[in-house]
């Protein structure tokens, strides 16, 4: 998915986006691979610095105008299901939840427990977006849990359309 934090950057669409990447040693390639590409890292782990990496991208939402991009279900899985994280993010912000799913014509998948796919080089990719999605910023439990199923729902949704098109 290399392409999709250049064709998104700053110099050709006027977005800063912001990636969110382990602070292990494991991260330390897709970190030096993303900043090259002039996206902004914030080095965070749900498991382990959540309380710090939800600060941390919460002050470049809101004091460098970052625009992050997140895999909604976190660094542990299940694979799909939405965890709280994107949405707390938006809560604080108040900035508005884009989803956004590709597809590609020929993939490798990494044999991890997300199947995590990397596009070939010179390979067709779809992408696919959805409508913003403004979350409010008092939510009970139950409109939250509401809330992940039906972006969970929209991201697969976003995932069929853009096979599809392939």
């Amino acid at each position: 998915m290399v392409c999709v934090p250049y064709l998104l950057t700053k110099r050709k669409l006027g977005l800063k986006i912001g990636f969110l990447i382990s602070p292990s040693v494991d991260g330390e390639g897709p970190a030096m691979l993303a900043q090259r590409l002039g996206a902004h890292v914030i080095r965070g782990s749900a498991t382990n610095t959540g309380a710090r990496a939800l600060r941390d991208f919460y002050l470049a939402i809101a004091k460098e105008t970052i625009s992050p991009y997140l895999n909604p279900d976190g660094p542990r899985g299940p694979r799909y299901e939405f965890k709280s994280g994107a949405l707390v993010i938006s809560q604080l912000s108040g900035k508005p939840i884009v989803p956004i799913s590709f597809a590609a014509s020929r993939v490798w998948r990494l044999r991890s427990w997300d199947r995590f796919v990397v596009p070939w080089l010179f390979s067709r990719v779809v992408i696919a977006v959805g409508e913003p999605v403004q979350v409010s910023r008092v939510l009970k439990p139950d409109d939250l849990s509401a809330l992940q199923v039906k972006l969970a729902a929209e991201l697969q949704g976003l995932y069929e359309r853009a096979r599809e098109k392939l």
